[in-house]
């Protein structure tokens, strides 16, 4: 569920079984990058970078794989951070942060890691 194309668009990540997977369009067994939970949506950088939210915040991993790190940090009254998105520059990215406090929901300026 939830595809999302490399940069190159040579590859597509995407989750299935809970777990951050990507594959060549031209073929060959989809590579493990990890498990995530609660995926909301994720975008990938030209250095190899995936971003992906959910209702912990944005972590960073691989495209290859290793560990994921916190990337941001819920505010009291944030749900979530999702759907995060990176600029043409591929450091910078933009997200949503969730609240089921209409007056404190927002999309972030941009935000470099």
């Amino acid at each position: 569920s939830q595809p999302f194309w490399s940069p190159d668009s040579r590859s597509l990540a995407f989750v299935a079984g809970g777990r951050l997977k990507n594959a060549s369009v031209a073929g060959g067994a989809p590579k493990d990058v990890g498990p995530v939970e609660g995926f909301a949506g994720g975008s990938w950088n030209r250095d190899g970078t995936i971003l992906y939210g959910s209702a912990k915040g944005l972590f960073r991993v691989s495209a290859e794989g290793g560990n994921q790190t916190a990337v941001t940090t819920l505010a009291a009254q944030e749900t979530g951070h999702f759907w995060p998105d990176f600029l043409p520059d591929g450091r910078h990215f933009l997200y949503l942060a969730w609240s089921a406090d209409a007056a404190h929901r927002a999309a972030s300026l941009p935000v470099d890691f």
